[in-house]
């Protein structure tokens, strides 16, 4: 497997230039997305043949984009990115480029999020795995007809099959 994020940048040494203006850090994102689909994870899956043998081949898996992974690609940890966006956010109303820096930050997860939701509805991606990377979950209503956690009264009645009643009397 090519995959090894360890050598693509040493830790704690960003590339100071991709997040000095708002363009740089979209060119630097768009570089990650397209290394991702560039580069699929690899897989090895087994065909049965007609004849009984089988055979094993590498099936090329998309590889979904992620915060861990871009904050990788560019350096940094995710602390520093939230860090960041917290700051642009609470910038954004006084600072123009601030505003920038959070609208294109918000982009860049609106992506990212946009492609692992897709990918899992579409059965690429494990929908599972997906939906508690996306913060998304199954809502059940466990609450009875009168709106309390009260369970309605269950009424029991034992019948003696001795003592059927006909029509008759």
């Amino acid at each position: 497997m090519d995959y090894k994020p360890w050598k693509k940048r040493p830790v704690g040494r960003p590339k100071k230039e991709e997040l000095s203006s708002p363009d740089k850090l979209w060119s630097a994102a768009c570089e990650y997305f397209d290394w991702a689909e560039a580069t699929p994870l690899l897989t090895e899956k087994s065909t049965f043949l007609h004849d009984g043998r089988v055979a094993l081949h590498k099936a090329k898996l998309i590889r979904p984009f992620t915060l861990a992974g871009l904050t990788v690609w560019l350096g940094i940890d995710r602390r520093h990115w939230n860090y960041l966006r917290r700051e642009y956010d609470s910038k954004s109303d006084e600072d123009e480029q601030a505003l920038i820096f959070s609208q294109v930050m918000k982009r860049i997860e609106e992506i990212m999020w946009t492609q692992k939701f897709e990918g899992a509805a579409a059965g690429i991606f494990h929908a599972n795995i997906i939906a508690r990377d996306l913060g998304l979950k199954e809502k059940s209503d466990l609450s009875s007809e009168d709106g309390t956690m009260t369970p309605s009264k269950i009424v029991r009645e034992i019948v003696d099959p001795k003592k059927e009643t006909t029509d008759d009397g």
